[in-house]
C-alpha cells in the first residue's frame, strides 16, 4: 500500500509536524507514543506524501501548508487517500490544509494522503 509514496522518494523541506520529535535510533522505554497530531512528509516527483501516525478523530490539518510557514508555493490539484485513491475534499485555511476524513480508511494504524 505505501510503496508508491516511499520507494524513491525524498525528504521534504521539513520532516513533520506534531509533538513527536524522536529521530534516529529509537528506544521504546523512551519514545513517546504517536498519535494522530503527528504527521510526517516525503516527496516525490512533483506529489508530498502527507502520513498521520494515528487516526484522526476529525478533519486532520496540515500545518505545514499554512501561508506563514512558506513551504508550499504552487496550488494543489488535488488530495488523494494513499491505498485507496479516494480524492478527499480539503481547503486552505489560516491553520493550514485542512483535509476532509476519507469515506474508507485502507489502515488501521495511519492515515496517508498524496498531494499534488
Amino acid at each position: 500500500m505505501n510503496a508508491e509514496p516511499l520507494y524513491g522518494s525524498r525528504p521534504w523541506k521539513k520532516f513533520g509536524d506534531g509533538p513527536a520529535t524522536e529521530s534516529g535510533l529509537f528506544s521504546e522505554r523512551k519514545m513517546t507514543p504517536y498519535t494522530a497530531a503527528d504527521v510526517r512528509f516525503v516527496s516525490k516527483n512533483d506529489n508530498l506524501y502527507v502520513f498521520f501516525l494515528g487516526l484522526p478523530e476529525s478533519d486532520p490539518v496540515v500545518r505545514s501548508f499554512a501561508e506563514s510557514e512558506g513551504l508550499w508555493g504552487r496550488p494543489i490539484q488535488r488530495v488523494r487517500v494513499i491505498g485507496s485513491g479516494e480524492e478527499v475534499r480539503w481547503s486552505l485555511t489560516r491553520e493550514g490544509l485542512r483535509i476532509s476524513r476519507p469515506n474508507h480508511n485502507p489502515s488501521k494504524l495511519t492515515l496517508g494522503f498524496e498531494v499534488s
